[in-house]
């Protein structure tokens, strides 16, 4: 089913709450891996937390670890270190051809699964959207490094891929990253679904020096924001809406240029006020979240009424603002073994807040 950016200025206008909570749903399966290899299954988790929390929208699993694992098995790493492995020198120009090979070829069976099951929900709820998900690049790229911010602090400096091995070396994974990106993009898209759901959480002032942009470097512009354009146009020219996800520390000028990228929705985390900031964003790009889910596993971390009163002073900013805007989660609300009724506790609370 299609979704335009009216559709979704709509929902929030209607004052929507759609928590991200294929986590913890999935977690309520008897053998999670069998859910998550079983296309058939995995799409009842997705329509599971939509029809739960009545959300029109089924938000997708959010494992930022699939594309890393791609690029592991399509760089010979052995498969024990897929989640942990480094690069910590530049491949070979065999290695590098032999990985774009294998990156052409058949998606790795979570990855293929998780795109199936788009077509199955699509088939079997059709009066949901349907959402699928990838990693951004620069996310990915700060995974295949020793210490990505050393590296793109020498490229902010001035520091080239010749001058540099560290910067060439970051500026190789990259590539890598938009490979295995549009690979997994390229098969969802095939299933047609209504959005892609973009979590890009390092394109932040962790990894980008604000010091450095004040100073007139355009790192944030060609490791972060060219690239993410460039998915936004594949998405987009796909026949898909774009959500854009970042929970990371911002700066005004990086929010502004995520609103830039005329995401239909931007979700942004908790420590960014976004009432404070919503005049950063075009007002046809709705504003998403930002509730301090990464806290709803304790009580004392943060309590229901709590939550309640978070909630509350959200909606009432974000009303005055006039600008559209979900109440949500700040990031995909993840399960925490032994935490599952008080994290849905929370999300209840929310819901159905007043």
């Amino acid at each position: 089913m299609k979704l335009s950016r009216q559709q979704v200025i709509g929902m929030a206008n209607s004052g929507l709450r759609m928590p991200i909570v294929a986590d913890i749903v999935l977690h309520e399966q008897p053998d999670v891996m069998a859910a998550r290899l079983d296309p058939a299954q995995l799409a009842q988790v997705l329509e599971q937390g939509a029809r739960r929390f009545n959300t029109p929208i089924a938000l997708p699993l959010m494992d930022l670890s699939l594309e890393k694992a791609f690029l592991g098995k399509a760089l010979g790493i052995p498969e024990a270190e897929w989640a942990t492995f480094h690069l910590h020198s530049l491949p070979d120009e065999a290695t590098l051809a032999k990985a774009m090979e294998t990156i052409a070829g058949p998606l790795p069976p979570l990855m293929q699964s998780a795109a199936d099951a788009l077509e199955v929900l699509g088939k079997n709820a059709q009066d949901l959207y349907v959402c699928g998900m990838a990693i951004g690049p620069l996310s990915l790229a700060t995974k295949l490094v020793d210490d990505p911010i050393v590296s793109i602090a020498m490229a902010a400096s001035g520091m080239s891929a010749e001058d540099d091995e560290d910067v060439e070396l970051f500026e190789c994974v990259l590539k890598l990253s938009m490979a295995v990106i549009e690979r997994n993009l390229r098969a969802q898209l095939e299933k047609k679904p209504a959005a892609i759901f973009i979590a890009e959480p390092a394109a932040n002032m962790v990894y980008i020096s604000p010091n450095q942009m004040a100073q007139g470097s355009d790192i944030f512009e060609r490791y972060a924001m060219s690239l993410n354009r460039r998915i936004r146009d594949f998405v987009e020219e796909s026949g898909a809406q774009l959500f854009f996800h970042c929970c990371g520390e911002l700066t005004d000028e990086m929010v502004k240029a995520f609103g830039d990228l005329r995401p239909v929705i931007l979700s942004l985390g908790s420590p960014r006020k976004l009432w404070e900031i919503e005049h950063l964003v075009p007002k046809d790009v709705v504003l998403f979240g930002n509730l301090p889910s990464k806290k709803f596993f304790s009580e004392k971390e943060i309590t229901v009424p709590q939550v309640e009163e978070l909630a509350r002073e959200l909606l009432e900013k974000m009303k005055a603002t006039n600008h559209p805007f979900i109440l949500g989660s700040e990031c995909d609300i993840l399960c925490v073994p032994g935490c599952h009724d008080e994290i849905v506790k929370k999300i209840d609370a929310f819901i159905h807040v007043h």
